[in-house]
């Protein structure tokens, strides 16, 4: 929304003009002062779109109020409230650029036609200083140009300003689907605060002015971001704070160290994180070390052979001890970026199956699984899980048939406990740390049916005891045992069964 500030030293005039902006519904925030070293002082706090000032005033008179205030603000539509006596000052106003004034007494219609052109004009000029800044700053963050060189982008909105850049991504390619949407909610949200910056289908910047938003500022407005993202576009979300920078010195090299700290995502269990002199913070985070100088391919090859001596000599403790310390080391976090860890483990896992002589299509199976997981912790319990499953099959002559057992157990158990609850495939392979493709492979090896089918056929067994042992409707039972619509619920209960449920209970 605008803001308006309205300048008047008298008490009555100025209650009276805001009075009329709330009356007609001018899209308009007020401000009043007194005078014009008020007005002077609430535009430096806050720079308003808007000026309504008298030009008699104490301390500060209107002309030279509109003078300094466009010097801060060039774009400030500024409309004059003088008497009939005081022409020559509107004649110094226009020299000013000021185009809009009215005469007092002030005559409603009058007063709506200057307002609502002021307010027309206003918007219009924001909307292109919106669209330069935005440009200024895409500029920056690609081809850092010479803002002062002729014909280059340059903006004084931006230049010399104090910035904090976001990072928001997405897991799912929201700000592509959703591109004018997305891009609405979170301008909406952050209202006069930063620059809103599409960069990919799951990545976006955010430019926050640092005048405006506080540090202490910084976590809330990150799970703001977060929840909108959650509620409007049904998408987890990593954000990332950096520190303040000056445009256009310092913006190209914070995004990309906020590139390297996106790494750090993969890892932390957060999902906002902030830049706290030269580390982030968060929940788990570790500090933001640098990349390839630090990273020696001879230690990365003496950790392998490690952990592929023990795989060929089937000494899984050791194995499980070596992984688990991997992933508890704070500092392999900066170090190792996500793809280099999923191929690492995908590596791991393709050694495991071999060991065990285990299928090629399980192996294929359980390496895409490590490749579509989004989180270190995921990787750590499905290769850690592989690993029990395998040790425990290690004591026989033949490898087990039943790999994969401890995680389709636990499916098993979830489906026991929850099974009235909306369960869903992707949320069960989420909560054993697999690939929905690759839980269904294992649960159908291990049951000789689909999840779904199973799932189903439990909830109908459980709807058959509540039709025998109680008296209650068909509808609550429906309900009770999982669905919410009792048509479907007859329909798959007499697919299964051959009678209806009404029919089922007349002949128990």
């Amino acid at each position: 929304m605008l803001k308006l500030i309205i300048a008047e030293d008298e008490k009555m005039e100025r209650e009276t003009i805001e009075w009329l902006v709330h009356k007609h519904e001018l899209p308009v925030k007020t401000r009043t002062a007194h005078n014009g070293e008020e007005a002077l002082r609430l535009h430096a706090e806050d720079p308003a779109d808007l000026l309504f000032t008298d030009i008699r005033m104490p301390f500060v008179d209107g002309i030279e109020l509109s003078r300094l205030a466009k010097e801060r603000s060039p774009d400030l539509q500024v409309i004059i409230y003088s008497a009939y006596g005081e022409f020559e000052y509107a004649r110094s106003a226009m020299r000013l650029g000021i185009t809009e004034y009215l005469l007092k007494p002030l005559e409603v219609p009058s007063f709506l036609t200057v307002m609502n052109h002021s307010i027309e004009k206003a918007i219009q000029s924001k909307l292109e200083r919106k669209y330069q800044l935005r440009e200024t700053l895409r500029e920056l963050l690609y081809r850092r140009p010479a803002l002062s060189s002729p014909g280059g982008p340059e903006t004084s909105d931006a230049r010399g300003e104090r910035y904090r850049l976001a990072l928001v991504q997405t897991k799912d390619p929201v700000f592509d689907r959703e591109y004018e949407c997305s891009e609405r909610k979170i301008e909406e949200l952050l209202e006069e605060r930063g620059t809103y910056i599409n960069v990919n289908e799951r990545l976006s910047v955010i430019f926050l002015r640092d005048s405006v938003c506080l540090s202490t500022a910084i976590e809330p407005l990150g799970h703001s971001l977060q929840q909108l993202l959650t509620t409007e576009f049904n998408t987890a979300s990593l954000i990332i704070f950096g520190r303040p920078s000056t445009i256009p010195s310092g913006i190209r090299d914070e995004f990309q160290r906020l590139e390297q700290v996106r790494e750090l995502g993969f890892f932390a269990e957060c999902s906002v994180v902030w830049m706290d002199g030269d580390t982030a913070s968060g929940h788990d985070v570790a500090s933001t070390g640098g990349y390839g100088d630090e990273r020696r391919s001879e230690d990365i090859q003496a950790m392998l052979s490690e952990w592929y001596s023990d795989v060929d000599h089937g000494d899984y403790d050791n194995l499980e001890q070596r992984i688990s310390a991997f992933f508890a080391n704070r500092s392999v976090k900066p170090l190792y970026p996500s793809m280099f860890v999923k191929c690492l483990f995908a590596e791991i896992v393709r050694r495991l199956h071999e060991k065990q002589s285990l299928s090629s299509e399980a192996m294929m199976q359980a390496q895409q699984a490590v490749m579509r997981m989004e989180h270190a912790t995921n990787i750590r319990l499905f290769v850690l899980n592989l690993i029990a499953e395998l040790r425990s099959s290690s004591t026989s002559a033949a490898p087990s048939p039943n790999a994969g057992h401890v995680a389709v157990n636990e499916v098993l158990r979830a489906i026991q406990e929850n099974y009235a609850e909306d369960l869903s495939l992707e949320q069960l392979a989420q909560s054993v740390y697999m690939s929905p493709s690759y839980l269904s492979y294992l649960f159908k090896k291990k049951t000789g049916q689909s999840l779904s089918k199973y799932l189903t056929s439990y909830r109908l067994e459980q709807a058959k005891e509540l039709l025998q042992q109680t008296a209650m409707k068909v509808v609550d039972i429906s309900a009770r045992v999982g669905y919410s619509n009792a048509w479907y619920f007859s329909h798959l209960f007499k697919t299964q069964f051959g009678v209806t449920p009404a029919q089922y209970r007349e002949r128990k």
